[in-house]
Order: C-alpha cells, then sequence, then structure tokens
C-alpha cells in the first residue's frame, strides 16, 4: 500500500495546463542530486477533451 511508504520513497507527478511553468519546475526537480527525475511528458488534457469533448 502507497501509505505505507515512507514520505522519500513516493512518486510525485507534475501536471499542468500548456505555458503554466511544469517544464521549468521538472528542469528544477531535475537538477537535484537527490531527485530521480523520469522525462515523460503526456498531451493529457488535449487528448481528454479530443476524446470526450466539451462538458455540456
Amino acid at each position: 500500500m502507497v501509505s505505507n511508504l515512507p514520505f522519500d520513497h513516493r512518486a510525485c507527478f507534475v501536471a499542468g495546463q500548456a505555458k503554466s511553468g511544469t517544464t521549468l519546475l521538472v528542469a528544477l526537480l531535475d537538477s537535484h542530486p537527490n531527485l530521480l527525475v523520469l522525462p515523460e511528458e503526456t498531451a493529457y488534457f488535449p487528448t481528454v477533451l479530443t476524446k470526450y469533448g466539451p462538458i455540456t
């Protein structure tokens, strides 16, 4: 169970709207020597909006 993991072994996901500074935040986190940052970018919001359309 995730809650049984120590804080320093838990994952953190960075998400945000385009042009909101998430790339800069990931770059800053990646510069820390004790963090492992996996560079994975997804187009989650555009994909969801295209797939499901606007909420009515």
